[in-house]
């Protein structure tokens, strides 16, 4: 039946989107996605399929996917700027930990990025802060941890600040 709605221009986006309904009751996420980037590409500006889509994205851990369908809905005024910094930030911070056991050059490298999005949140701060105290960047680890204790003092960070002083 919905597949019958495709070829109508006029219920196109009604048949996506009970193909789209069906493939998230299923639990097909894949299929979900497709269909409901389908729908985003005809119409981006309908309230719901923003979220549906990132509520997908999310559930896969499709994290380099966020970061084109944050880029594309922030350009499109879809999205405010401090939501896609918030979501660059997890998007970065979560392919960081994929990557930690493979490159730590690439991890720290993300998880500045994700930091720099984010700025001093204190988990992607005790995040980067340990990679560099494992690869013994003592001095880089306490001038994050320091400037994030500034802005926003955490207990999250004694560990670190207590591996830092047992070091140096």
């Amino acid at each position: 039946y919905f597949n019958e709605m495709l070829k109508n221009s006029n219920t196109k986006i009604i048949g996506l989107r009970g193909l789209l309904e069906q493939n998230l009751r299923k639990q097909d996420y894949h299929h979900a996605l497709i269909y409901a980037e389908d729908i985003y590409n005809i119409n981006p500006k309908l309230e719901w399929i923003y979220k549906t889509i990132r509520t997908i994205i999310i559930k896969t851990r499709n994290w380099q996917k966020l970061i084109e369908i944050d880029k594309d809905a922030f350009s499109r005024n879809i999205i405010s700027k401090k939501n896609n910094l918030n979501n660059l930030s997890i998007a970065k911070y979560e392919i960081a930990l994929i990557k930690k056991d493979f490159s730590v050059h690439e991890t720290i490298k993300l998880l500045t990025e994700a930091n720099l999005s984010r700025p001093n949140f204190p988990p992607i701060v005790k995040k980067l802060s340990n990679v560099l105290i494992d690869n013994n960047q003592l001095t880089k680890a306490k001038k994050i941890i320091q400037k994030c204790w500034i802005q926003n003092p955490h207990q999250i960070f004694i560990e670190e600040l207590i591996s830092i002083s047992k070091i140096e």
